[in-house]
């Protein structure tokens, strides 16, 4: 099982956090896949940003996706800039679009983080006793 967080305070970008985030989108992308083929569950937590911002790239954190993927990243292996190519911006728009659309925990707007972080954990307890129990055949 697997959390991952969206917040509109995380999408203010400057320079020495930019490069993280394009690996984070990598690793968005891979969850989303492994979610797909292997059935590993994906708890999307929406800090003070709404899903459907998620889902359609749109409003504050669509305005900072945009300029994420429109500027130059960092290629982790050489540190040489190298630009966004149109089919990673494509997957990274169905990852964010497929989690946008799961159901998560959604906290905007909260007085008591306490609260938010024992709403996560219970519904994540709840998930994980959802696991099926084997039944010997010989009691």
């Amino acid at each position: 099982m697997l959390g991952f967080m969206f917040s509109k305070t995380t999408m203010g970008f400057n320079e020495e956090i930019r490069s993280q985030y394009h690996y984070c989108k990598q690793s968005l992308e891979r969850i989303v896949e492994i979610s797909r083929t292997e059935g590993m569950v994906v708890v999307p937590v929406f800090y003070e940003v709404d899903p459907s911002e998620v889902r359609n790239q749109t409003g504050e954190f669509g305005k900072a996706f945009d300029s994420l993927i429109s500027t130059k990243s960092v290629d982790e292996y050489t540190d040489v800039p190298k630009e966004v190519d149109e089919y990673t911006k494509r997957n990274w728009k169905k990852a964010l679009h497929e989690v946008g659309s799961r159901a998560g925990v959604v906290i905007i707007n909260s007085k008591n983080e306490s609260e938010d972080i024992k709403k996560i954990v219970e519904l994540v307890t709840r998930l994980l006793d959802k696991t099926e129990l084997f039944v010997a055949d010989h009691p």
